[in-house]
């Protein structure tokens, strides 16, 4: 009751002190709705751009998958690996191709004639038949279809009958182990030892066409008779990896 009394007495002062109140409270809270809402716009956009690359297989996917699963001496499985940039940079491409043996089956010594047997072959004679199978179709001086071998062993090293490709390292020989890797680097046909710039929606050549299973019996069994993977895989990097702007990559750059 005492309050109330009080303020009835002392209403002036206590409008006056409302109206202090209410402006200090008015400045605070004005102050602070603005520390939250202005802010300084700047923009700074970056455009990132995709990287991608696909492994394409046409005449595998269409016929040369359900031939290889019923195998047989004198058989030509089409096979037609290729890149292709579907992304947003310039790429240079490489064709990984592992190849795996599986567990030899069967006795130590293959039974191949009458006349004869021959012992089981090592893991080094398998990848090398293997890769004597791999064929690339070319022209004759006649302009005819021919096929020949994709890689050839020199006493050292491999050379490459596709000439848009380079194999590098080109000193890897068969090993004895279960896996054997080859790496094929795209060049479009140069010969200065560095890679071709693909450009978005544009692809690589095909790095081979077929493979031709051995029709002789000696050069079958023991090799084409078992288990064995050929995987290919398509790799890239975009061209501004290294350095802005772009230098032509080397072989030995891009595998490091």
């Amino acid at each position: 009751m005492n309050m109330i009394r009080w303020i009835k007495q002392n209403r002036r002062q206590v409008i006056t002190a409302s109206a202090l109140l209410l402006v200090y409270y008015t400045l605070v809270f004005s102050g602070i709705f603005a520390y939250f809402t202005s802010r300084d716009s700047v923009s700074n956009s970056l455009a990132a751009r995709q990287s991608s690359v696909m492994l394409y297989e046409p005449m595998w996917d269409s016929a040369g998958r359900e031939m290889a699963q019923h195998s047989e001496p004198g058989m030509n499985i089409p096979k037609n690996p290729y890149a292709v940039n579907d992304g947003q940079t310039d790429l240079y491409i490489r064709l990984k191709v592992t190849i795996t043996l599986g567990d030899y089956e069967g006795s130590l010594r293959t039974s191949v004639s009458e006349e004869g047997e021959v012992a089981r072959p090592t893991n080094q004679k398998r990848f090398s038949s293997i890769i004597d199978a791999v064929k690339l179709k070319t022209k004759d001086a006649g302009d005819n279809d021919i096929y020949v071998d994709l890689l050839t062993w020199n006493d050292s090293s491999w050379s490459c009958a596709n000439g848009k490709f380079a194999v590098y390292p080109n000193d890897t020989a068969p090993p004895s182990g279960n896996s054997m890797e080859l790496y094929f680097y795209y060049t479009n046909g140069s010969n200065d030892g560095t890679m071709f710039a693909v450009s978005p929606g544009e692809t690589t050549e095909e790095l081979f066409h077929r493979l031709e299973i051995p029709i002789y019996k000696a050069d079958y069994l023991g090799v084409f008779d078992q288990d064995y993977d050929i995987n290919i895989q398509a790799q890239a990097l975009p061209t501004g990896t290294f350095v802005q702007p772009p230098t032509p990559q080397t072989f030995a750059e891009a595998y490091d």
